[in-house]
Protein backbone atom coordinates (compact mmCIF):
# COMPACT_ATOMS: atom_id res chain seq x y z
CA UNK A 1 0.00 0.00 0.00
CA UNK A 2 1.23 3.60 -0.09
CA UNK A 3 0.87 6.65 1.96
CA UNK A 4 -2.34 7.63 0.77
CA UNK A 5 -4.04 4.35 0.82
CA UNK A 6 -2.54 4.18 4.71
CA UNK A 7 -4.31 7.88 4.99
CA UNK A 8 -7.54 6.49 4.05
CA UNK A 9 -7.19 3.82 6.51
CA UNK A 10 -6.58 5.94 9.40
CA UNK A 11 -9.17 8.40 8.77
CA UNK A 12 -12.24 6.90 10.30
CA UNK A 13 -9.91 5.22 13.12
CA UNK A 14 -8.70 8.91 14.04
CA UNK A 15 -12.16 10.32 14.23
CA UNK A 16 -13.49 7.22 16.30
CA UNK A 17 -10.43 7.66 18.69
CA UNK A 18 -10.98 11.86 18.63
CA UNK A 19 -14.43 11.05 20.75
CA UNK A 20 -12.61 9.83 23.12
CA UNK A 21 -12.56 11.98 26.59
CA UNK A 22 -9.89 14.43 27.94
CA UNK A 23 -10.10 11.89 30.97
CA UNK A 24 -9.47 8.52 28.63
CA UNK A 25 -6.45 10.04 27.34
CA UNK A 26 -5.12 11.85 30.79
CA UNK A 27 -5.20 8.24 31.65
CA UNK A 28 -3.48 6.64 29.55
CA UNK A 29 -0.94 8.50 28.41
CA UNK A 30 2.21 6.44 26.99
CA UNK A 31 -0.08 3.56 26.88
CA UNK A 32 -0.20 2.38 23.58
CA UNK A 33 -3.01 0.85 21.78
CA UNK A 34 -2.49 -1.18 19.09
CA UNK A 35 -4.71 -3.39 16.90
CA UNK A 36 -3.93 -5.60 13.44
CA UNK A 37 -6.85 -5.66 10.55
CA UNK A 38 -7.28 -6.17 6.90
CA UNK A 39 -8.52 -3.96 4.12
CA UNK A 40 -11.32 -5.54 2.23
CA UNK A 41 -9.14 -6.93 -0.17
CA UNK A 42 -6.84 -8.84 2.54
CA UNK A 43 -3.80 -6.30 3.27
CA UNK A 44 -2.60 -6.56 7.22
CA UNK A 45 -1.91 -4.05 8.43
CA UNK A 46 -1.13 -2.67 12.24
CA UNK A 47 -2.38 0.47 13.63
CA UNK A 48 -0.81 1.85 17.11
CA UNK A 49 -2.63 4.81 19.22
CA UNK A 50 -0.64 6.79 21.76
CA UNK A 51 -0.92 10.00 23.80
CA UNK A 52 1.71 12.09 25.34
CA UNK A 53 1.90 15.51 26.96
CA UNK A 54 2.24 18.46 24.56
CA UNK A 55 3.67 20.97 27.09
CA UNK A 56 5.37 21.02 30.41
CA UNK A 57 2.06 21.69 32.54
CA UNK A 58 0.57 18.02 31.82
CA UNK A 59 -1.93 19.76 30.47
CA UNK A 60 -2.55 19.85 26.59
CA UNK A 61 -2.53 16.31 24.78
CA UNK A 62 -1.28 14.82 21.85
CA UNK A 63 -2.25 11.97 20.33
CA UNK A 64 -0.40 10.11 17.97
CA UNK A 65 -1.56 7.37 15.19
CA UNK A 66 0.86 5.13 12.92
CA UNK A 67 0.10 2.39 10.19
CA UNK A 68 2.50 -0.08 8.80
CA UNK A 69 2.08 -3.85 6.91
CA UNK A 70 4.72 -5.44 9.51
CA UNK A 71 7.47 -5.39 6.83
CA UNK A 72 9.94 -2.76 5.42
CA UNK A 73 7.21 0.28 6.54
CA UNK A 74 7.73 -1.05 9.73
CA UNK A 75 10.49 1.10 10.20
CA UNK A 76 9.20 4.45 8.38
CA UNK A 77 5.11 4.27 9.50
CA UNK A 78 3.21 6.51 7.89
CA UNK A 79 1.75 8.53 11.17
CA UNK A 80 -0.92 11.20 12.03
CA UNK A 81 -1.66 13.25 15.04
CA UNK A 82 -4.25 15.06 16.91
CA UNK A 83 -4.25 17.45 20.07
CA UNK A 84 -6.61 16.81 23.11
CA UNK A 85 -7.11 20.08 24.77
CA UNK A 86 -7.61 20.41 28.64
CA UNK A 87 -10.90 22.65 28.03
Amino acid sequence: MNKAEYLKILEPIEEQFKKLSYEFWANNIDVIISFDSKTPNGKEYQVEINASWDDETNENILVFLSIDNGGWRAYFPVTKSFPKPKN
